[in-house]
């Protein structure tokens, strides 16, 4: 048995070729309806499809070099109970915020 070719691709270098493969379908795809560009009504049509195409690529490339990480009060998906834990630390902070703040902590006698 010989050893067989394979080829290895990470998530992230298959991600962007995936990126690349859309923005290059989207050109071909959408090229041809615009290309007799002879008239003003084309023309715009052609830079709205420009300024979309420069969008997606700018929404693409900020997906992939911006951590986007939301805190509970800004993200509606955010479910308490599917993080045990952090509800409870939470839960315990605001228990902790909640005490009377004195100096002597054992009381005065």
């Amino acid at each position: 048995m010989g050893m067989g070719r394979s080829l290895e691709l990470s998530g992230s270098a298959l991600l962007f070729v995936f990126e690349a493969v859309t923005l290059v379908a989207l050109v071909v795809l959408v090229g041809p309806v615009l290309w007799p560009i002879d008239d003003p009504r084309s023309a715009a049509l052609a830079g709205a499809f420009a300024l979309a195409l420069v969008a997606l690529a700018a929404a693409m490339w900020r997906a992939r070099t911006v951590d986007v990480t939301y805190s509970p009060g800004y993200d509606i998906a955010w479910n308490p109970s599917a993080f045990p834990g952090q509800a409870a630390k939470e839960r315990w902070v605001k228990a902790v915020r909640r005490l009377p703040r004195g100096e002597d902590e054992d009381g005065e006698e």
